[in-house]
């Protein structure tokens, strides 16, 4: 049985409390947002995705026109709910590959190269902590 893991993001309001709560209750992954923008900047923000051809949208997805005009509505558009969830989770998602790895200030330089290059080896001649 495959198991996947993930996160479920839900914009923090007052509306969604009690959908936040009852999902964690069901042990589902919940992490809350809170834009720190208005959504036209959070699209701006992700929009290098969009230009590099980073963005795929399987072209036998039966939602996938709805989605696509959508996107290019915005900001005009009378909806635009699934815009700032697409834009949302790819905020979140950049904010987790961008994530840093906290180095132990008793590593040296060398014990820094064994971490980076070869952690699970004993090249180092020992393993790290």
């Amino acid at each position: 049985m495959q198991t996947l893991s993930g996160a479920l993001l839900i914009e923090d309001s007052a509306k969604s409390k009690g959908l936040i709560q009852a999902l964690k209750n069901n042990n589902v992954n919940v992490v809350t947002v809170t834009p720190d923008k208005e959504k036209r900047s959070r699209v701006i923000a992700q929009s290098d995705l969009f230009e590099g051809g980073s963005i795929f949208i399987h072209e036998r997805a039966e939602w996938r026109e709805i989605f696509i005009r959508e996107l290019l509505d915005f900001p005009g558009a009378r909806h635009d709910d699934q815009v700032d969830a697409l834009v949302q989770g790819l905020a979140y998602q950049r904010g987790q590959w961008l994530r840093k790895i906290k180095v132990p200030d008793l590593l040296d330089a060398s014990d820094l190269d064994c971490l980076l290059y070869e952690a699970t080896s004993t090249r180092c001649g020992r393993w790290l902590p």
